[in-house]
């Protein structure tokens, strides 16, 4: 259960991490657009 809950928090830091790096592109795009 443990190993269980530890795969799901770094599912969601990955989610998090990805989601924030596709904000980051989009912002870029929009300013160099």
């Amino acid at each position: 259960m443990v190993q269980l809950s530890s795969y799901c928090i770094l599912f969601w830091l990955a989610a998090h991490f990805l989601h924030g790096l596709r904000n980051e592109i989009l912002i870029h795009e929009t300013i160099w657009d």
